[in-house]
């Protein structure tokens, strides 16, 4: 019995997923990545948020939760651009929020020279190492031409506005800003739809976690204007609120998919920019999944370029701007290494442990007395003759 109980006690409560054989990752195989837009820690993490932010602070309470992770520039597009490649290029403020349709009024070639930009970026580090990308955006186009010719690059990327419910945001999509990216047929492929319909739910980014065979090893997740809360929209009209619902409902497929089941995957989500200004505009920065610590919250002083260095250095990618990036802190605290037993409860180990020993001098101790014990007569009654 004392045996039996040394093994429930010293059996892991969670075991981790095994990492992938051959990959060369260190921490993860998968990461998801969801932005979501203008709103900083104050206004949707814990009681003093401005709306309905429940689900958001319990699953940052939960999981992991950077407290002085901070945008890096406004307004939105240049920290997409950041995230993705090191670099703003020189936007900022509303001018910075420009379009990559050659024929809009505010077309990012009349402040960015060259454009469609020409610099590294994510794609090309992930592509160059043999991993896989996807960029997920609600509301995309199925076909760039689906509104008009004009909309498609040269390899058929959409980098119109609107999309089909006319709440995509292509500042809000910055694989649509690269160069290679747009003028590449198979980049533009890798671009899709979230959805099916409009908003959520997002079932084809959600089907795709369905087995490693559709998963990517990167897969980037921008929400419509509604539910990133760019936008204040019905019923609720408040953007936190949105957020919180649209996050409720999407993480908890993402967190029991497959691929979040049985492999090493994690899940980031983060916001583009809050209301203040660098290197303190903090904004809610969550890591979950399997992989990451419980209950784990961190003081320490992340960016924009500290996700993208997280990526670098989990799978050996050179870093873009040795003055961003190439300089910033790893977020490798909140996940869980490969192989790493240090997520046993240390009281499981010594109580296991304690338990174990009991259990062998017992049965040491039994031993000794069986065989010191003298042979007793039997205490059967004599069978009656038979003759």
């Amino acid at each position: 019995m004392l045996i039996l109980l040394a093994m429930a006690v010293t059996s892991p409560l969670v075991s981790l997923p095994a990492q992938t054989a051959g990959a060369s990752s260190t921490l993860f195989n998968y990461v998801v990545v969801i932005i979501l837009e203008n709103r900083g820690i104050d206004a949707t993490y814990g009681s003093a948020c401005r709306g309905n932010c429940s689900y958001i602070t319990q699953l940052a309470d939960q999981y992991g939760l950077a407290e002085g992770y901070s945008a890096v520039i406004h307004d939105s597009l240049p920290n997409y651009l950041a995230l993705t490649s090191g670099s703003t290029y020189g936007l900022q403020g509303l001018p910075g929020d420009c379009s990559p349709l050659p024929s809009s009024m505010t077309y990012c070639g009349k402040q960015i020279s060259p454009f469609p930009i020409t610099s590294p970026n994510i794609v090309d580090r992930m592509e160059s190492a043999g991993m896989t990308w996807k960029a997920y955006m609600e509301d995309y186009p199925t076909s760039c031409a689906f509104q008009s010719q004009t909309n498609c690059s040269a390899g058929s990327c959409y980098v119109g506005y609107g999309g089909v419910s006319n709440n995509y945001d292509s500042q809000h999509d910055p694989f649509v800003y690269y160069n290679d990216v747009i003028n590449n047929t198979s980049s533009c492929a890798r671009i899709v739809p979230a959805n099916s319909g409009t908003g959520y739910p997002d079932d084809r980014f959600v089907g795709d976690l369905s087995s490693t065979t559709t998963a990517s090893n990167l897969m980037w997740l921008t929400p419509n204007l509604c539910d990133d809360g760019h936008d204040l929209c019905s019923p609720y009209n408040n953007a936190t609120t949105q957020q919180n619902l649209y996050l409720s409902e999407l993480v908890p497929q993402i967190l029991s998919s497959n691929v979040f089941t049985t492999q090493r995957a994690a899940l980031f989500i983060t916001y583009d920019e809050g209301a203040h200004t660098y290197p303190r505009d903090y904004v809610t920065s969550i890591w979950a999944g399997p992989i990451v610590k419980t209950h784990y919250k961190s003081s320490i002083q992340y960016s924009h370029y500290s996700f993208l260095k997280t990526i670098e250095n989990n799978w050996g990618l050179q870093p873009f701007n040795q003055t961003t990036d190439g300089q910033a802190t790893s977020m490798s605290e909140f996940l869980i290494p490969p192989n790493n037993q240090a997520w046993l409860p240390i009281a499981t180990i010594i109580i296991g442990g304690i338990v174990i020993a009991v259990a062998a001098i017992s049965l040491v101790a039994f031993r000794r007395k069986t065989r010191a014990r003298p042979r007793m007569a039997s205490q059967s009654p004599a069978l009656p003759s038979s003759g």
